[in-house]
């Protein structure tokens, strides 16, 4: 095999993530032939295919994902070199990507992240919600820097990460004032069966916390809707829809800016909230201070 261009894998890399030439050469700002004979070599140095044709699509072979892999790791432990002296450079910017959980409070989110950022002029901050598995997929990749999620589990054990336990608090209901009139009842338990819900989707931190909570009370209640995003959930709630559980630090902020009211707070139950960060050499700096303040300064209680 010849000395492997590290010019060509580059290009390789850019094409594989970007989903083909065509946006790779964009983003490179390089014509298409000119990536495409990049590639050409690439795969004559390897003595192997790295992509084969599906209608107009690249698609990467077997040997391309193990070149992807590798890609991967040198070209996110560059990225980690330019953080890590950057880091002692005031003069120069660091991107901080972080991926957030799509059913993550929005406003934790924002308590969370800006001690992290703020008076740090040299720190810009890129923020991608999705799904915790391909989230942790772009983390351990080195696309992200850090993932906030409700949930430290996930069923692909071959992904490694650390776990920054940021904070935990109880959990309450609410819901606008026309819902909760019609609540029927003694118990919480008693009024949150009289009335509809709505609920995250599935295999997420705080829906299985919540499933726990009507199991334990032999619940079966009427569930509305189910969402993915938390936001949108909260917006449900406010014209009536149905009930809304969320963490007890943001209760007075919903009634402030949501205009909805507490029906009660679940006596059993903890939702914890966590930084998820890859295995590296170094650590972004602005990862490290977001870890620390949210303990010293954003330690929310289960009481």
């Amino acid at each position: 095999m010849d000395s492997l261009n590290y010019n060509h894998l580059y290009y390789f890399w850019m094409v594989a993530r970007h989903g083909g030439i065509s946006p790779a050469s964009r983003e490179l700002h390089l014509t298409q032939p000119t990536i495409s004979a990049q590639l050409r070599q690439l795969e004559s140095a390897l003595g192997v295919p790295l992509f084969f044709r599906e209608g107009k699509k690249l698609v990467l072979t077997a040997q391309g994902q193990v070149a992807l892999d590798y890609a991967n790791r040198i070209f996110g432990l560059g990225q980690e070199l330019a953080q890590a002296i950057q880091g002692h450079d005031a003069n120069l910017r660091v991107d901080l990507n972080v991926g957030i959980v799509d059913v993550f409070p929005k406003h934790l989110v924002y308590q969370f992240l800006t001690p992290a950022i703020t008076n740090e002029s040299t720190i810009r901050m890129r923020c991608y919600e999705g799904k915790l598995g391909p989230l942790l997929t772009d983390l351990t990749n080195h696309r992200l820097d850090v993932v906030l999620s409700d949930s430290r589990q996930y069923h692909d054990q071959s992904i490694e990460v650390q776990t920054h336990l940021l904070g935990e608090c109880g959990l309450v209901a609410m819901g606008n004032a026309s819902l909760l009139s019609r609540a029927r009842g003694v118990t919480l338990a008693e009024q949150i069966q009289s009335l509809p819900i709505l609920l995250p989707t599935p295999n997420t931190g705080l829906r299985r916390l919540l499933d726990q909570w009507f199991d334990q009370h032999q619940l079966t209640p009427s569930i509305a809707g189910e969402f993915e995003d938390s936001g949108l959930l909260k917006v449900f709630a406010l014209e009536g829809v149905g009930l809304c559980f969320v963490p007890e630090v943001l209760a007075e902020f919903l009634q402030k800016s949501y205009r909805l009211h507490l029906l009660g707070r679940l006596e059993t139950g903890t939702m914890r909230f966590y930084a998820l960060t890859a295995k590296r050499m170094f650590q972004h700096p602005a990862v490290l201070r977001l870890s620390e303040a949210a303990r010293q300064r954003l330690v929310l209680t289960h009481t």
